[in-house]
């Protein structure tokens, strides 16, 4: 029973990482349609749409002690990192902002540490060390215009895992201390920002444009599989992942997302894969095994 418990876990990381790791590239296609911050309201917008139905069948009601700490919680892993990723690719590859994403763990683990009062294993340390060294790997054996790293539009992205790191934390030991249902977390999570992403679109004549224009239609297509797989689904089981083992474990879908990115760039974009990418993904797979050593 444990161990089909414990295929489960991994096999939503897995899943989780293949969703989040195309997810640069349908940013990058919304981009050719849209400014960055667009792209980011239109996500966060059909997440939104997206869960809204489920209030239906899950409407108990969260706590009242609950309620501010979701709403910290949606806004710093539903609101914030759309708009920052959206802005950070403007001026990095998908690749780098899938590779950059790896810091998530070594935040949620620096946060819960500090913070939280999350108890951690000397495994655990190790690990994230190996997994950002595997990273750091891959980024050394790119050349700049491979690249096209921008410091600045990096930092960025960098953000966004901070943010990812931090909600990770308050869900784990805030929220789901409440018994309440992953779904109905995602939920709450984006009815904060859902009306005010549609709100922005509205008067910024985005939904106008999208009739009128077959561009951005075209554009619309990419973030619809964006805002609707790599955005509510994936939070959805990301929620879950978290629900069921730790912020920390469920962090090290960031590990693996760069594999998907690579294989994206081989098999749709006619990327080659470097000696070097393939020698980070091993080191970056034996940082998740040690960290999540028993």
């Amino acid at each position: 029973m444990k161990r089909g418990y414990q295929l489960v876990n991994w096999l939503i990381l897995v899943g989780l990482s293949m969703m989040w790791g195309f997810s640069f590239f349908f940013i990058k296609r919304g981009l050719e349609s849209f400014i960055p911050l667009e792209v980011g309201a239109l996500r966060i917008f059909i997440a939104f749409c997206t869960l809204l139905p489920f209030l239906i069948f899950f409407h108990k009601k969260i706590p009242l002690k609950a309620v501010a700490y979701t709403a910290l919680a949606g806004l710093l892993g539903s609101g914030l990192p759309p708009i920052l990723f959206s802005y950070g690719q403007t001026h990095v590859s998908t690749s780098v902002a899938g590779i950059l994403n790896t810091t998530t763990p070594l935040f949620a683990l620096i946060f819960g540490v500090l913070f939280f009062g999350v108890k951690s294993k000397w495994n655990q340390y190790v690990g994230v060390v190996i997994g950002f060294a595997g990273a750091a790997t891959i980024i050394l054996t790119q050349s700049d215009v491979d690249l096209n790293f921008d410091p600045r539009y990096a930092l960025l992205v960098v953000l966004a895992t901070v943010c990812y790191g931090m909600s990770a934390n308050i869900l784990k030991s805030k929220v789901m201390i409440h018994d309440i249902h992953p779904i109905q977390i995602s939920i709450f999570g984006f009815i904060f920002m859902g009306p005010i992403a549609g709100l922005y679109l509205l008067t910024h004549g985005t939904f106008d444009r999208i009739m009128q224009d077959q561009n951005a239609q075209i554009g619309l297509k990419y973030l619809l599989i964006l805002g609707i797989f790599g955005t509510a689904v994936a939070m959805f089981f990301f929620n879950w992942l978290t629900q069921r083992t730790s912020a920390l474990f469920a962090s090290f879908t960031t590990y693996l997302i760069p594999i998907f990115a690579i294989l994206i760039g081989t098999f749709v974009l006619e990327e080659s894969i470097k000696i070097g990418q393939a020698i980070g993904f091993v080191i970056i797979l034996t940082g998740v095994i040690i960290a999540n050593k028993k």
